[in-house]
């Protein structure tokens, strides 16, 4: 049985914030799917310019991307964007 294709999906977080973020989620779903958001807890928590690695994705398709960041006292801040998976190197 070969193995089955997975993408590595990495984005650059970028944030200004008085207060210090002590929380942050990646949740991710194919656009327009009725299925729940895979969510992704984001440890540790980045600093403003860290890289975030998504865990191996290999379903191909267009995704809805949330990014949530939390502080301490319970503010929170999201961002959505997208990306997309297509046809990924086979690990070996």
């Amino acid at each position: 049985m070969a193995a089955a294709a997975n993408c590595s999906i990495l984005f650059e977080i970028d944030y200004t914030s008085s207060e210090p973020i002590t929380g942050a989620t990646a949740s991710y779903k194919i656009k327009g799917s009725r299925n729940p958001y895979t969510i992704y807890t984001i440890e540790p928590v980045p600093v403003s310019g860290g890289v975030v690695s998504l865990p191996p994705i290999d379903t191909p398709g267009v995704y809805d991307l949330v990014v949530t960041l939390k502080t301490k006292d319970g503010a929170s801040v999201k961002k959505e964007s997208s990306f997309q998976i297509g046809n990924c190197s086979k690990g070996k």
